[in-house]
Formats: C-alpha cells, sequence, structure tokens
C-alpha cells in the first residue's frame, strides 16, 4: 500500500537529463501522493543568412536551440469511490525558465564550411507560479501484454493557476478499447486548453499538436525547409506554425494486432519478446483565442 518511484530521462546533453520522483502512500481511504520533478523541453530552428568579415561575403546557416525548464513540486489526494472512478485534488509550485543556445556555421562561395560559432542569447524571463488540480478520473481498461485491450478510461481535470502568470488549464480525455480476438479497436478524443488571462501570454510555451503522444508524424524534425511556403519573413514556416496555439484538439483510431505473444494472446505464439502492430489514424488541430481553426 506504499510506492515508490522515480524516473530518469537522458538524452542530447546534459542540460537535456530530466526526471521524477513520487511517494504514494494508499493505506487508508484517502490516498495521498508527494512528487517532484525537473522536467526540459528542447525545441529549435535553423536559418540562413549572410555575413561580411574582413570584406569578404560569406553563407551564414544559424541554428537556435531553444530550452524550457518546469520544475514542480507537488501534493496530491485521492478518494476513490470505487475500484474504476475516483476522485483527485492537489497543488503544486512550479517554476519555468529558459535557455538559448546559437550555433553559426560560416561558408564559403563554394559552400566549404569554413568557421562556426557557438554562443548563447538571452532568454526570456522565468516565471514562478502556483498551480490547482481538481479531477475526476475512471479506468476500467483491461491491460494486455503490451497495452489496453478492452475496456476504457476517462480524465476531465480543471486546474487554476496563479502568481506570476493568471489563467486556466482544462483537460478532457476519453479513451476507449474494444476487443474482438484478437485485434483490439481503440479511439481516443482529447482536448487541452488555456483559458484566462494570460493563456496566450508569450512567458508561456505554446501548446505542440505534433507531440509525438498526440499527432504522430509531425514532429519538429520531420519538417524540411522545402515543404515550408514563405511567410512575412525568411524564417516563417506557417506548414509548421499551424501545429501550435494555446488550445488543442485531438483525435485517434488504433487497429491494434499483437504479434508476438503467448499461446492464445499472440498470432504467431512467442513466449520471449511481446510485439504489437498499431496502424493508427490521427488527426488534430491548434489554434489559440483569436485565431480558430479552418476546416479546409
Amino acid at each position: 500500500d506504499r510506492v515508490v518511484g522515480g524516473a530518469v530521462q537522458a538524452q542530447g546533453t546534459f542540460k537535456d537529463i530530466g526526471g521524477e520522483v513520487f511517494y504514494l502512500n494508499q493505506k487508508n481511504r484517502w490516498n495521498w501522493m508527494i512528487s517532484g520533478s525537473h522536467i526540459p523541453y528542447l525545441s529549435g530552428f535553423a536559418f540562413q543568412d549572410t555575413a561580411i568579415r574582413g570584406g569578404q561575403t560569406f553563407d551564414v546557416i544559424e541554428q537556435q536551440l531553444q530550452r524550457a525548464f518546469y520544475d514542480e513540486l507537488a501534493g496530491v489526494v485521492q478518494y476513490p469511490f470505487s475500484q474504476t472512478r475516483r476522485f483527485e485534488l492537489g497543488a503544486s509550485v512550479n517554476r519555468v525558465y529558459y535557455d538559448i543556445e546559437v550555433e553559426r556555421y560560416f561558408f564559403d562561395q563554394f559552400f566549404n564550411q569554413i568557421g562556426v560559432e557557438r554562443g548563447g542569447e538571452e532568454a526570456p524571463p522565468g516565471v514562478t507560479y502556483a498551480q490547482g488540480v481538481a479531477a475526476l478520473v475512471g479506468d476500467y481498461s483491461i491491460f494486455g501484454l503490451t497495452s489496453p485491450v478492452a475496456g476504457g478510461r476517462w480524465r476531465f481535470e480543471v486546474s487554476p493557476v496563479f502568481g506570476g502568470i493568471t489563467f486556466q488549464n482544462f483537460l478532457a480525455d476519453w479513451r476507449r478499447y474494444f476487443y474482438a480476438r484478437p485485434f483490439t479497436i481503440a479511439f481516443r478524443a482529447l482536448h487541452f486548453g488555456r483559458y484566462g488571462k494570460d493563456a496566450e501570454s508569450n512567458r508561456l510555451s505554446p501548446l505542440f499538436v505534433g507531440n509525438e503522444q498526440l499527432v504522430r508524424g509531425y514532429s519538429a524534425g520531420s519538417f524540411e525547409g522545402g515543404e515550408c511556403s514563405r511567410g512575412p519573413s525568411a524564417s516563417d514556416c506557417p506548414e509548421f506554425d499551424r501545429l501550435i496555439g494555446s488550445r488543442i484538439g485531438v483525435a485517434s483510431f488504433e487497429l491494434r494486432l499483437p504479434l508476438l505473444g503467448p499461446e492464445g494472446f499472440g498470432v504467431i505464439p512467442f513466449n520471449f519478446l511481446p510485439l504489437e502492430i498499431a496502424p493508427f489514424v490521427d488527426a488534430g488541430a491548434a489554434w489559440s483565442k483569436d485565431d480558430g481553426v479552418d476546416f479546409v
């Protein structure tokens, strides 16, 4: 009836290491948990320009790496109404701060690299705020070897933010799984949005619907320059910009097939390496208060 857990995510440089620890006590009907986390989010872009050094003109490719760091100390209490439904109430203190790295690569007229500059740029000011959470949660899913195979899950959450910045988060996440041996048909519908006074503040990283947990195939690294139509400035990419906003909506469909698994669960009996194939269709949109969704 007590759980201690932790996770570490390490990729890229030392700055990109993140992690979380928590303690959960389920001894009594009122469960409670405390947790702490440090989560970095890395994004960036690159563009081409020219520079004059020593009377010579060079082509320059500039790459900016932008990091947002989220530190959180949180506490949550949970009251289960049944084995499948519960109420959650929580609070947290959060700190968001930023870091910008710049790399400039210089090329001669034959596009041979002749130099590189690395440095930092002044980052936007950070912000500290408190956040409350109230949520109704349901989970009657039946888990298979690699994912849920039947039942469903849902979460409806409101989380007001106040302090250095003020707005309200709203989350509605509904998932349903239908088992038709050996297949599972999985549906998901999600909305997450920021509402209120500072929901559009540039001190917050915009929501990105191209995250691999939302709409797959539209990550920041999946775009090439030739896919971008020219915007007001040379570095604009409207095709990418439409994936960010203060509110997002997502719908997903998956057809899950357990290719490898124990006899009776996998199409090919194999006890040592569960393997699932899941063709999918994702749809999503991102928008802001003054910029709605254009379904064309």
